[in-house]
């Protein structure tokens, strides 16, 4: 793989073949080859025809989106996968925006731990008993 290197800031990615994909391109072809199933990192790289480290990189901006999950299956091989949506679970269950929209906020009360009362254990002073040691046999 070759990039285009300003920096730290990757223009675009090139596969084994010459070809030139910016990481939006990337993301398009790689969520588009795991519309067939999850797949290891290895199985990813060999076909899209770039480095492991490439599919690393990408797979990192999709996994911080929430587009792709990265989970071991039972060999404890890493797999990357498509997140599934739910139609009927957006239809079902209110968005947090929906539900902040049925209250009104009259206002906020932040509170820091001094101002808090004191949950001791009530100050019981632990004696302890007499040993082998200090007694008047010792010495």
């Amino acid at each position: 793989m070759e990039s285009k290197n300003r920096g730290f800031i990757v223009n675009y990615y090139t596969t084994f073949n010459g070809t030139k994909l910016t990481r939006e391109e990337f993301e398009q072809r790689l969520l588009k080859l795991l519309d067939g199933g999850a797949m290891t990192c290895g199985n990813i790289a060999r076909t899209m025809k770039v480095t492991n480290q490439t599919i690393y990189n990408i797979t990192h901006y999709l996994i911080k989106d929430g587009t792709v999950i990265k989970y071991k299956d039972k060999q404890g091989i890493y797999m990357y996968a498509k997140v599934k949506e739910c139609l009927l679970a957006e239809l079902l269950y209110p968005k947090a925006e929906d539900m902040e929209k049925l209250f009104k906020i009259k206002g906020v009360t932040h509170r820091k731990i001094e101002d808090g009362t004191s949950k001791g254990y009530g100050g019981q002073k632990i004696t302890y008993g007499e040993s082998y040691y200090s007694s008047a046999d010792w010495g």
